[in-house]
């Protein structure tokens, strides 16, 4: 996957954020793992969440 420089500041700045919900800080975190070329199995290992929340 693929993402804009812009959309991955924006992304790494809503994982920085103390002021972030947790919801959106693992949405960004599994996106930005994905961008990075992970697979679905490693984002969830590294994550510590299930396969079916990173698909």
């Amino acid at each position: 996957m693929a993402i804009d420089s812009r959309v991955r500041e924006r992304l790494l700045r809503t994982v920085a954020s103390a002021k972030s919900e947790v919801r959106a800080v693992l949405r960004a975190r599994i996106v930005l793992a994905a961008a990075d070329g992970l697979a679905s199995g490693a984002i969830a290992r590294e994550l510590e969440v299930s396969v079916n929340t990173v698909r």
